[in-house]
């Protein structure tokens, strides 16, 4: 039985062989369908563990999809604009005990994606494997005098006397300022912010934690830029931590992005490929749910 009324846009319910619900802000109207068919076919499996993955990571960064995707329609949820850009991405299980944890598999996720391209750096491992760093924001100087660096440096913190000098300069605790400043050089709007996820493993899945990381600001000639720096000893040796690290900025008073995705800092997979399509957690998942008919939350 339909409730509300129809003139003013806000029936819900059953209506003869309509269904009515609102929507995007708008009265809407589907079929009646008086009994759905739910086969538990491999393929619907691999959709709904998928989208399990999908809604638990959601939640976990509601705060920075509702803004990371800008291109959106107006009427598409967050949540749709996250689906949309990760259709194609690995399709990973967790269970459901995980999922009412908050766990999920970070793995190739797209959590960012704007006008603003992709930054062009990497992560790496130092010599002694203890340290991750993520270079970004290279400004070449070739071809400048020492006296035009220093112009441009001065204000980064940075203090250069001499060209010939091999060690590099560093600012290992510059202000926001200064990072935008750093980002100017490439192209970013000077008050550009920096933003870095972080994912850790927890047995069961990933979780997100606060970043445990440092910005530095480093010229080794001929080249400036940024410097993100994760270390910890105990987990940098596994592919425990995923991060992804997004630009930001405003213009005409909107919010747009660079596009970003989740990468383990040590660009090694194993403990995530268990959850995905062949590994031996996603394959238990799968079966369990084509022979059990286990139920799957899809609500967000």
């Amino acid at each position: 039985m339909a409730k509300g009324s129809q003139f003013w846009g806000n029936a819900s319910g059953k209506l003869g062989e309509q269904v009515l619900y609102r929507a995007g802000g708008e009265q809407r109207a589907r079929t009646y369908v008086a009994r759905i068919k739910n086969p538990r076919t491999e393929s619907q499996a691999v959709n709904r563990l998928s989208m399990r993955n999908f809604a638990t990571m959601f939640r976990a960064y509601k705060d920075v999809i509702r803004l990371s995707f800008p291109n959106r329609p107006v009427k598409e949820s967050g949540f749709n604009a996250f689906i949309k850009a990760n259709k194609t991405a690995f399709s990973a299980a967790i269970s459901p005990l995980a999922a009412s944890s908050g766990y999920f598999v970070p793995k190739g996720i797209t959590i960012a994606k704007g006008n603003l391209g992709a930054i062009n750096g990497s992560w790496m491992t130092s010599p002694e494997g203890e340290t991750q760093t993520f270079e970004f924001a290279r400004f070449n100087t070739t071809g400048m005098s020492l006296s035009e660096i220093q112009a441009i440096a001065t204000p980064l913190g940075l203090n250069i006397t001499d060209l010939e000098e091999l060690s590099p300069v560093e600012n290992s605790k510059p202000t926001a300022a200064q990072v935008g400043k750093c980002l100017a050089l490439i192209g970013y709007k000077s008050d550009a912010t920096v933003t870095c996820l972080q994912a850790d493993y927890a047995d069961e899945g990933f979780e997100r934690v606060a970043p445990k990381v440092t910005f530095t600001i480093m010229f080794n000639a001929p080249y400036i830029y940024c410097q993100i720096s994760f270390t910890d000893a105990d987990e940098t040796t596994k592919d425990s931590v995923y991060m992804a690290v997004m630009v930001s900025q405003k213009a005409d008073g909107k919010v747009d992005v660079t596009n970003a995705s989740f990468v383990p800092c040590n660009n090694k997979t194993q403990l995530a490929d268990q959850f995905v399509q062949g590994g031996e957690i996603y394959d238990e998942l799968l079966n369990a749910y084509v022979r059990n008919s286990e139920v799957l939350p899809s609500a967000v």
